[in-house]
């Protein structure tokens, strides 16, 4: 990767950070967490970070296609919530 990383997400967390990372190389985007040896860790608590966790790629045209399927994903998890909302709703009038 080039040294001008592009950030296309942020995350809460390292652990969160990694999900994408991995979920990203599935799609076929060599991603990764920015500045990761400066995160520090606590035992029962995880990262610890002042800041929120960048997820970087280092390649513009990667960048914009990882940016797009991250809204994109994002957009059909909070979908399919909403569905299975609609379907709790539905069970009450039983």
């Amino acid at each position: 990767m080039s040294d001008d990383l592009m950030v296309v997400h942020n995350a809460g967390t390292l652990e969160e950070a990694d999900i994408v990372v991995a979920w990203l190389d599935d799609q076929g985007i060599r991603a990764m967490v920015k500045d990761r040896n400066v995160l520090g860790t606590l035992p029962g608590v995880g990262a610890v970070s002042h800041n929120q966790v960048e997820v970087c790629v280092g390649d513009a045209a990667e960048a914009q296609k990882a940016r797009e399927l991250l809204k994109k994903h994002a957009e059909e998890v909070a979908k399919r919530h909403e569905l299975e909302g609609d379907e709790d709703d539905d069970s009450d009038d039983d």
